[in-house]
């Protein structure tokens, strides 16, 4: 089993920031800040646009949910030559030890580990895990201490509220996909349309973005503002500077954005002050950083 994090989350001062991306502007911008580690979500704009060489040093995101009919994309996706992948169940954690997968295996957050117990038994699998949204920071503490190296901490961006296979551009009548069936379209790309950004509006008109993924059947609804610790990061709050790597998790912020937000946290993972916040944040929420889910 693992017994150490991978080299990239050595500290230098403080954790390392690490970025994951679902579009290509995001992708360029994480290289521009010189980020270390970049997770990219499995789109045809970053499939298309990534060298060999760009993805022996990143990590694969695996999609929420294991189907049966996606089994052999996913098992193309482990294959590409990625240096690692980040596993969202246990579906797919089995399917990686029992392939004989020899890279980096990272755990998202959806693998909870809420106890000790469950720690120990992700930490036997993965070479790193996540803290969960749910956990507060009292949470955490017990979950870092000891194993802190080990830790990734999402220090930004929305937490997924929903996993759903409804398609909710389906459901809305705006699916471009269906379209071009109806239109008996035959190019081979429908098959596996590029993810896109759709929003939903609730009684309060408040929006909250879907990004719907027609390659593995899954849409993931998301909070309608970003959560973010910068904050506590400001403050050198202990638990959130026990962790071995801050994540920042973009969904359909523009290249400008993310750059402004990577820039900000790895100035903050130094020895020196927090830079300003000023133009970097605005609507966001600690999500259940000071008060958790149980």
């Amino acid at each position: 089993p693992p017994e150490a994090g991978p080299p990239e989350t050595a500290r230098q001062g403080g954790p390392s920031v690490w970025a994951l991306v679902t579009t290509l502007p995001q992708l360029r911008a994480a290289q521009r800040c010189g980020v270390g580690t970049v997770i990219v979500e499995d789109t045809p704009q970053i499939t298309k646009a990534l060298t060999e060489a760009e993805r022996s040093e990143m990590y694969a995101a695996l999609p929420y949910v294991m189907r049966r009919n996606s089994l052999d994309a996913v098992r193309r996706l482990i294959g590409c030559g990625y240096k690692g992948v980040l596993v969202r169940n246990l579906e797919e954690l089995t399917l990686l030890k029992g392939s004989g997968f020899t890279g980096k295996i990272v755990a998202d957050s959806s693998l909870y580990q809420w106890n000790t117990a469950a720690r120990e038994v992700l930490l036997r699998e993965c070479d790193l895990i996540s803290l969960g949204w749910e956990l507060s920071a009292r949470d955490m503490q017990p979950l870092i201490e000891g194993a802190g190296e080990r830790q990734i901490l999402n220090v930004y961006g929305r937490i997924p509220m929903m996993i759903t296979a409804g398609c909710v551009k389906k459901t809305a009548g705006v699916c471009g996909r269906a379209e071009r069936a109806r239109a008996n379209s035959s190019r081979a790309e429908d098959r596996s349309a590029e993810s896109d950004f759709f929003c939903v509006e609730d009684r309060k008109g408040i929006r909250f973005p879907v990004r719907c993924d027609c390659k593995y059947c899954g849409n993931v609804i998301y909070n309608s503002i970003p959560q973010s610790l910068h904050t506590f990061v400001s403050r050198k709050d202990p638990v959130a500077m026990g962790a071995a790597v801050w994540l920042c998790i973009f969904t359909d912020e523009s290249g400008e954005q993310t750059e402004s937000v990577l820039r900000w946290y790895r100035a903050a993972a130094g020895d020196g002050a927090a830079p300003d916040t000023a133009g970097v944040f605005s609507d966001h929420t600690t999500g259940h950083y000071k008060k958790s889910a149980i």
